[in-house]
Formats: C-alpha cells, sequence, structure tokens
C-alpha cells in the first residue's frame, strides 16, 4: 500500500488498505489519518472510521470512539454505541439524547434496555419502565433486563410487580446473590416477612451474607416480635 501510494498519492482505495492494515496491526494511531484521508476523498470508505471506533473501544480508547461516533448522526448503531459508552462512563445526562434518537430510528431489546439503564442512572425510572416493559417482552429469560426493570418498578413503589421481577430474576439466575438481596428487599417493605426470611436465607446458603443482610434479618425478627434473636 505504501508503494501503490508512491505511485498514486490521490488513490482513496489505497489510503484505506493501508489504514486497515495498519489498524489491523494495532497501530491505530497511524491508522486514523490514512483512514480520514480516505473518507474525504471517497465518501464510500467512510465505514472504515466505524471499524476504527470499533477499535478504539476494544483498545478502551472510549473518548477517541465517541468523537468518531457523533460524526455518524443518522446511523442508529453508531448512537447506540455512542450512548452505551457514554452511559459506561458515567455520562448518563450525555447519553440519553444519543440512545434516544437511536431507539426512535430502529429500536431493539439491546437500545431500549440501554436507554433505561441511562434514565435510571438519571434518576428517571418513570421513562425507564414503558422501555423495559418492552424489552422484557423480547427477552424474557434475559436476567439483566429483569433485575433492572426490577429495582425500576421498586423506586416507583410499585412493589408488587417489583416481586415479581426481583423473583424472576433469581428464577433465572438461582445462584444470584444480588437478585435475592433485591427479592428480600422489597418483600420487607411489602411486609412479607416468611418470604423475606426464605430469600435472606438464600443468600446465606450461597456465601452472599453480609452486614446489610443481617440488618434485613434483624428488622423481619423485630417486626414479627421474635426479639431475642
Amino acid at each position: 500500500y505504501v508503494r501503490a501510494l508512491e505511485i498514486d498519492p490521490k488513490s482513496a482505495a489505497a489510503h484505506f488498505g493501508l489504514g486497515r492494515a495498519q489498524a489491523r496491526q494495532g497501530k491505530l494511531d497511524q491508522a486514523a489519518p490514512s483512514l480520514r484521508k480516505a473518507a474525504e476523498m471517497d465518501a464510500s470508505f467512510r465505514d472504515g472510521l466505524l471499524e476504527l471506533a470499533s477499535l478504539y473501544e476494544k483498545a478502551t480508547r472510549p473518548a477517541e470512539a465517541v468523537a468518531l461516533y457523533r460524526e455518524f448522526p443518522d446511523l442508529p448503531a453508531a448512537r447506540e454505541r455512542m450512548g452505551q459508552l457514554l452511559l459506561e462512563s458515567g455520562q448518563a445526562a450525555d447519553a440519553i439524547p444519543q440512545l434516544e434518537q437511536a431507539v426512535a430510528k430502529s429500536p431493539t431489546t439491546a437500545n431500549r434496555f440501554a436507554l433505561a439503564a441511562a434514565y435510571m442512572r438519571a434518576s428517571q425510572p418513570a421513562k425507564a419502565v414503558p422501555l423495559l416493559d418492552q424489552a422484557v417482552a423480547g427477552e424474557p429469560q434475559n436476567y439483566d433486563l429483569r433485575l433492572t426493570y426490577g429495582r425500576a418498578l421498586r423506586d416507583l413503589r410499585q412493589f408488587g410487580d417489583a416481586t415479581r421481577e426481583f423473583f424472576l430474576a433469581a428464577k433465572i439466575k438461582p445462584d444470584s446473590v444480588e437478585a435475592w438481596s433485591e427479592l428480600a428487599g422489597v418483600l420487607i417493605l411489602t411486609e412479607s416477612y416468611p418470604q423475606a426470611v426464605v430469600a435472606l436465607d438464600r443468600v446465606r446458603a450461597l456465601g452472599g451474607e453480609k452486614a446489610a443482610h443481617l440488618y434485613f434479618r434483624a428488622i423481619v425478627l423485630d417486626r414479627t416480635k421474635q426479639y431475642k434473636p
């Protein structure tokens, strides 16, 4: 490719080929100018920038990946990846408009879940619930979806529905201390004390009991007038 560019420096295909070869060697800083040049010379090579963005992600360089994805505002997949990266870096407020656009243009279980997670991080559970409801309908056996849905419902004080989601999450992943813990917490809120004890016993059996679980157990014992234990 270097030789080809010596012969014809205006060859977009050669710039693209060189950049791609460099990228696949992990030489991303060298690849970027070549791929950029190819895209500027011939728009059909712009996909090379998306490939580079993906490689930036794999190289744990999210800021550079986000910058490239911003150049593709009409591509839902690019907006989705940008939103995911912003969310993972703690920038939920910035992630929300990107994910909203992705969902509006091409709704999938993945981008609905991502947008719901962004709403949750931004303390907007009411906006998260409809998205999670749709996402769960598409993937009813998705543990992470069920757990997040339960948390959103709990935050809206819809404890009965939250209990259902946490129970289903625990059913999907029976060894999840997190799911049994969430279930115990919401059962205490609904004063379902015997069921809460069952959930807490499950946490103990899994070896996940911590100070908070002992505190929950003490609450149950107190409210059921078992004062000594």
